[in-house]
Formats: structure tokens, sequence, C-alpha cells
């Protein structure tokens, strides 16, 4: 299995803090082309509440199912978006090249520690990424990082962090 989520260089320039909105776009690369999918997208729900998503301004053409009012609340709870992309009516969508994907939102929480949050994306259990033909296929996704100014952390519970799946003293 290729790896789907290409890590960010770089922190977004911006710094956010408790209340502020934060749209988080998911870009595709080396992209060879897809129909449908179901893959997920993993945040801190420690410091980011999921607000909903958006495909304003993306590149492609498509028909996105994400979310109703109990999901949202489940991916709030578990910190794990579920991210569909649906067959347009009958016609077979073929989404090519590299682009903006969609957009997530998100509402920094009330009292976050202070660090960098990365998402990542991965297929989970059931995941699939198929192309025209059905067949599977693997394109890259980046997901920048954010900052959130927050808190410092307790030196005592530095391994509470969440960072891409542990802990990263680097980025504390």
């Amino acid at each position: 299995l290729c790896l789907l989520a290409v890590p960010s260089d770089s922190v977004d320039a911006t710094e956010y803090s408790a209340g502020d909105e934060v749209v988080v776009p998911i870009h595709v690369l080396s992209n060879p082309g897809f129909n449908i999918a179901e893959f997920y997208v993993e945040f801190d729900n420690s410091a980011l509440i999921y607000k909903g998503a958006t495909t304003d301004g993306t590149s492609y053409k498509l028909e996105i199912y994400y979310q109703n009012d109990s999901q949202i609340a489940d991916y709030q709870k578990s910190g794990k978006i579920k991210i569909g992309v649906s067959e347009s009516s009958n016609d077979l969508v073929d989404l090519k090249g590299d682009g903006v994907l969609l957009s997530l939102i998100f509402e920094v929480s009330a009292d976050p520690i202070s660090g960098e949050r990365v998402f990542n994306v991965s297929l989970g259990d059931n995941g699939f990424i198929e192309d025209t033909s059905g067949n599977d296929v693997s394109p890259a996704f980046t997901i920048n990082s954010v900052y959130i100014a927050g808190k410092t952390p307790d030196p005592r519970f530095r391994h509470r962090l969440w960072h891409s799946g542990g802990v990263s003293a680097e980025h504390l």
C-alpha cells in the first residue's frame, strides 16, 4: 500500500488561537485519476473542533458526501473524518491531475495546548480509491499542518500531546 499523505515541510505561517476558524485544504498530488473513494483524515480533536467541509475553490467538479449532524458529532469525538467521493449521477467522474480536493473547516478549542497540529490521511480498514475501471489507485494527498498558540504544555504530561500518531518532542 502506497503512502497516501505527504508531510508538509513547513508550518502554516498563521498562528491560530482559541475560537479562530481554521480552513484546511486537502491537495491531491501525483494523481493518476480516480472516480470513487472513501478515506479518512485524522486530526487532534483536543485542539480542533470539526465544523464541516466545503468544495468552494476546488479545481474539481465533483460531488463529495462527508457529513450530517450525527457524523460531525462522531468525527469530533473520534478525531477521524470519513471522506467519500461519489459518482456524479450516472456519469463516471475522472479526477485527473493535481489540485485542491476539498477544504475542512475547524474551530480552535477554548483551551488548547500550543504547538503544531498535523493531519493524517489513511484508507483505514475499509477505505478505497478507484479509477473509472474499478482498479485501486494511489494518489498522494497533502494537508498543511497548522500552528496553534495556546497554553504551554505541562512537562509532566508531554506524552499525552497528540502529534502524528505519537509524541514529537521537537514540536513542543
